[in-house]
């Protein structure tokens, strides 16, 4: 599958890209975070003709964003996770889906002048009965 070739050609590396990096740098480089593997992995499945989107949000239990990959798969959109190697399931929170990282930033927005930001997401969730 496309994504565990993805996982042997690449090294989780914080810090190497940033979100101006492209998918094709990354793989140049063999490192990168999530939303470089889910640029990867957007890449192939479109290749091959997989319908493939960006998908942002969180982890349960992590504490910074996250980004995974999804696929048109029998009538629904199926999650996959890639800097993971695994689906992406019940203990992901998606915020955003779209063609890419552009589409999908959690924070956007400019300062005129000195100012300062800090940034804090919370999510809750509860199960209905």
């Amino acid at each position: 599958m496309l994504m565990e070739e993805l996982g042997r050609r690449m090294i989780y590396t914080p810090g190497v890209t940033g979100v101006k990096t492209t998918a094709a740098q990354a793989l140049a480089l063999g490192r990168g975070v999530c939303q470089d593997y889910a640029h990867l992995l957007i890449s192939l499945c479109r290749l091959a003709g997989i319908p493939a989107r960006y998908a942002a949000g969180a982890m349960i239990g992590e504490g910074a964003t996250h980004a995974w990959v999804q696929v048109w798969e029998k009538g629904r959109w199926k999650g996959l996770d890639p800097a993971n190697q695994c689906a992406a399931g019940e203990d992901y929170i998606r915020f955003a889906s779209g063609r890419d990282f552009a589409d999908c930033t959690v924070d956007k927005g400019c300062f005129f002048g000195a100012a300062q930001q800090q940034q804090k997401i919370m999510v809750k969730v509860e199960e209905y009965t």
